[in-house]
């Protein structure tokens, strides 16, 4: 136990140094963990799409929530990304930022059906080592 009298002693301060850098390296290893999940999510959608990847990031719980509407549910999601007619080509990831429960992608592409460059940002909520939550902002660049 530290109390105010000691904390100035050099045993007090290395102990709180220590615990700093446990609580840092902590949330160092989330942020690098999420990074990871976010990121092969990312991939896993692309073509050559690798479904069981994709829906290995989801909760089963998962909400999509974009312009187009809500998807309830990571087969509803998954399944909805089956089904897409015409998959995004050229995508190319602009940015990504991270921390200890979410991630952040800034990405551009193709859509193949109609030939129309777009913009998306995703904020990808991450809860028990899995994607639980994904709010997505859609735009038309040219």
């Amino acid at each position: 136990f530290i109390n105010s009298n000691s904390v100035n002693t050099p045993r007090a301060l290395l102990l709180i140094e220590h615990c700093t850098s446990i609580q840092l390296e902590r949330l160092m290893t989330a942020e690098a963990t999420i990074e990871n999940l976010v990121l092969r999510y990312f991939q896993s959608w692309q073509e050559p799409a690798d479904l069981e990847e994709f829906r290995a990031c989801l909760a089963d719980n998962v909400v999509f929530d974009s312009p187009f509407g809500k998807v309830d549910g990571a087969d509803a999601l998954t399944e909805m990304v089956r089904n897409t007619e015409a998959p995004w080509e050229g995508v190319t990831l602009l940015t990504s930022t991270f921390d200890a429960n979410s991630g952040a992608l800034f990405y551009d592409g193709i859509d193949s059906k109609t030939g129309a460059r777009m913009r998306v940002g995703e904020h990808l909520r991450v809860h028990g080592g899995q994607i639980d939550y994904i709010t997505a902002a859609i735009c038309r660049l040219d």
